[in-house]
């Protein structure tokens, strides 16, 4: 009977244990699941050198459509600082070329939001993007230290597409970036500095006096430079200069001299070569053509007939 319900005993538990682990793997598969995407997907781009100026910062935000067919979008933008009002910070939108300040709220007491802005061209489909370019100013009221920008995006519906978020550092007082008014006063003020520079060059005059004193010290320089020269160059006519510029006497004749040195050296080998070949030619033993006495070669006596 205990062998009986053993074995009865261990499918059940079997089960217990497959169920539990079937489970497990259910909750894994789950949890590891993708949550359902945004239907767009903003990007925000905020200028890194904010202080409390009165110096616009540019703020870019990109919206683009990842689900299919097309919605008209507007967006918004809205700053969060600890203990910042709404009027110590202006929004402007630029709508072709042109920066329109925008209608701010207080959302919080920490929170100012602008209205929404629809693009010029709001309508947005799949994988196509629209950006919008905000300008941001903190006036000098304004506090200082961590801010977030949050923008998001909205269909007309007012169904939200996603928003981005970027946090920043304000500093008090000037910041490291100008606007572009004060770099163009500056520029101006430059060109003419310069060009009262180059008027009162071309007013100064120079007097008699100060003409007639660089002349004669023109001309004692050209006496203290100019080399000594003795009779004998004058008579020869030769021109000996300086390193300067022209050219020397010796590097006159050199052409001249290498000219001739290798000439004279063409003669002096076809005269070697002439010599010896006469001494060989005079090395060589004369004929014996059987006429003459008699000559002793290798100890033989060898006669030689005489007419």
């Amino acid at each position: 009977m205990r062998s009986r319900a053993r074995a009865a005993g261990g499918p059940s538990w079997s089960l217990r244990v497959g169920a539990a682990l079937a489970g497990l793997a259910g909750g894994v598969v789950l949890a590891a699941a993708p949550a359902h995407a945004e239907p767009g997907q903003v990007d925000l781009r905020i200028s890194d050198d904010l202080a409390t100026d009165d110096v616009p910062r540019e703020a870019t935000l990109r919206v683009t459509r990842t689900d299919e067919g097309c919605v008209r979008v507007q967006t918004l933008m809205t700053v969060q600082m600890s203990g910042l009002e709404r009027d110590e910070i202006e929004i402007a939108v630029n709508e072709d070329g042109v920066w329109i300040p925008l209608n701010t709220v207080q959302l919080t007491d920490d929170a100012v939001s602008s209205v929404p802005v629809v693009p010029v061209n709001s309508q947005l489909c799949e994988n196509q993007r629209i950006q919008v370019r905000y300008r941001v100013t903190f006036f000098r009221t304004a506090p200082d230290g961590r801010v977030d920008f949050i923008g998001e995006a909205f269909d007309a519906a007012g169904d939200r597409l996603d928003r981005a978020s970027a946090n920043r550092q304000v500093l008090q007082g000037t910041g490291n970036a100008r606007s572009d008014d004060e770099d163009e006063d500056e520029d101006e003020n430059a060109a003419q500095d310069d060009d009262s520079t180059v008027d009162e060059e071309e007013t100064v005059e120079p007097s008699p006096d100060d003409e007639e004193t660089a002349e004669a010290g023109a001309a004692q320089e050209d006496d203290t430079d100019a080399p000594a020269t003795g009779p004998g160059d004058q008579a020869a006519g030769v021109d000996l200069t300086t390193a300067e510029g022209q050219t020397t006497f010796f590097n006159g004749l050199g052409p001249l001299i290498i000219v001739v040195g290798v000439g004279m050296t063409g003669v002096g080998g076809a005269l070697l070569v002439t010599v010896m070949r006469r001494s060989r030619t005079d090395a060589l033993p004369d004929e014996d053509d059987g006429f003459g006495p008699p000559v002793r070669r290798r100890g033989v006596l060898s006669p030689t007939l005489r007419r």
